[in-house]
């Protein structure tokens, strides 16, 4: 498994939390994504719930609320979540 591709357990970011002192960091952001069946239909279920959103293209998609994205993905698309998370950078 690419670095790209690695999906962090809470674990491995507690364990690098406890490691700061080595290895100064901070975490000034959460995104998380969501792998989802039906992208279409998580927009209009997010946006029931308040969230604006916007899309990457028909596989990816983006809610927002506040300070919050949350990333939806078909689980099949797995090249275009890694464009759209190279695109936001």
């Amino acid at each position: 498994m690419a670095a790209a591709d690695h999906v962090w357990t809470l674990q491995e970011i507690a364990s690098l939390l406890d490691q700061s002192q080595a290895c100064p960091m901070r975490v000034v952001g959460y995104e998380p994504i969501l792998w989802v069946t039906d992208v279409a239909r998580a927009v209009a279920h997010y946006e029931r719930l308040g969230f604006t959103t916007s899309s990457h293209d028909e596989g990816y998609a983006f809610a927002h609320r506040d300070d919050l994205t949350i990333h939806l993905a078909v689980r099949s698309r797995r090249g275009s979540r890694e464009r759209a998370l190279r695109s936001r950078r």
